[in-house]
């Protein structure tokens, strides 16, 4: 995620991650020009190196430095620090065509309207594959539409980039009742920029969807860029595959396909598959970090100052239900009637935000997942920790999900704001 722009004269690219200065922006031709309209060669290149599919003739991309313009119109904007500060955000090409399609000078990706206006900060959002990261961003999105005027008074959360692929994921989520989805590995996904009008002044969250695992040869350098600008991190984990409840999880997912006789009707034969498939993908996942994640998380490394860091243990509603059951760890019993609350719909005071939560989930997984605990506390990555457990579905363990309801959802995204004292 990126909360744009920064106030002084060098921008960060929501897609590449490139720095450039503000007046190095490049536009595209309005689709009203004379200008030829042909294929952004340099545009193709960055969507070709994610395998994604080229574009076709979007009109030609002008350099207010190097090409002939008419007249460019810079916009003049107040800092909440008091500064005077202009932005180019309008040119006329040299047929008197205006266009306000302004454009990264590294990648040609459309820069949002108001980039390079609003405060800014950097999120990198992490997690190996099925830990939920896609999941967790449709429920998030879900969330910051509805209900994002309580904590902005007077703004408001709309998907302005990516909205069809936010419709087609929440559409393939909304099919499934396992609320199981495909893994987005290999193939990089544009990124969900949502843009948020607080007090006449414009925000923007760049939510990017990278997969869990992938090829580093060709992946490398963009999480690396992610990593080392970031302002914080928000990184997934699955509860389910932590050393705590792995084997419980597991446990309990075969005694659920086992009571699914093989001549039952079609849609419970379905439902026995998608079991299987759950507890095969916590099977044959480790209980730590993927060697890639971990590598991502070294490129953190940092002398600057300490780094926010939310960490989402998420599915916590397969915890919460796991309670109910026998196969509950036996160390953890005492804590059965904390979790069912703690780890249920019951929302926290947000004035207190997640104090006694916190508390009983690292109390709770430090038991057998300390080594991961250590390492994102641990003075090497400088990161300021939070831990918070989530889920973006809700729902009894093999019940379906037809009815959800996201748990603790919000309350990372809030911690984080409040720690880049945006709200």
């Amino acid at each position: 995620m990126c909360l744009f722009n920064r106030y002084d004269n060098t921008l960060i690219c929501p897609y590449c991650f490139e720095e450039f200065s503000s007046d190095k922006v490049h536009f595209r031709a309005s689709s009203k020009s004379p200008l030829p309209k042909v294929p952004d060669s340099l545009l193709n290149d960055w969507r070709k190196s994610f395998e994604m599919d080229p574009l076709g003739d979007d009109g030609v991309v002008i350099n207010p430095l190097t090409d002939k313009v008419t007249e460019s119109q810079p916009e003049t904007f107040v800092t909440p620090d008091g500064k005077k500060r202009k932005l180019l955000t309008e040119i006329r090409d040299k047929h008197g065509v205006p266009t306000t399609t302004r454009l990264c000078p590294h990648c040609h990706n459309v820069l949002p309207k108001h980039y390079g206006k609003g405060e800014s900060k950097v999120l990198a959002v992490l997690g190996d594959t099925y830990s939920g990261k896609t999941v967790y961003i449709i429920a998030l999105i879900d969330w910051l539409r509805e209900n994002f005027h309580t904590y902005f008074t007077d703004g408001y959360a709309a998907v302005c980039v990516g909205e069809k692929q936010y419709l087609e994921n929440k559409a393939q989520l909304d099919a499934m009742n396992s609320g199981g989805m495909a893994s987005t590995m290999p193939k990089f996904q544009e990124p969900y920029i949502i843009e948020i009008l607080y007090k006449k002044k414009a925000l923007y969250l760049s939510i990017f969807d990278f997969p869990g695992e992938a090829d580093q040869k060709r992946f490398e350098d963009v999480f690396i860029r992610q990593a080392t600008k970031a302002d914080g991190l928000l990184l997934t984990y699955d509860l389910c595959r932590s050393r705590t409840f792995k084997a419980a999880v597991i446990s309990y997912y075969s005694k659920l396909i086992e009571a699914i006789p093989s001549d039952s009707n079609q849609r419970a034969l379905l439902k026995k598959a998608e079991l299987e498939i759950i507890k095969t993908k916590i099977e044959t996942k480790g209980s730590e970090f993927d060697s890639w994640t971990t590598s991502i998380l070294g490129n953190c490394v940092s002398t600057r100052q300490k780094r926010p860091c939310a960490v989402v243990w998420t599915k916590s509603d397969v915890i919460r239900s796991l309670t109910y059951a026998e196969e509950f760890p036996y160390e953890l019993q005492a804590l059965k009637d904390d979790i069912r609350v703690k780890f249920g719909g019951t929302q926290l005071d947000t004035s207190n935000l997640m104090s006694r939560q916190h508390t009983l989930l690292l109390d709770m997984l430090r038991m057998k997942d300390g080594g991961i605990i250590n390492m994102l506390q641990s003075a090497n990555y400088n990161f300021d920790a939070m831990h918070f457990a989530v889920s973006s579905l809700g729902g009894d363990l093999g019940a379906g999900h037809d009815n959800r309801e996201s748990i603790n959802i919000e309350n990372p995204i809030l911690w984080l704001m409040r720690k880049f004292r945006f709200i």
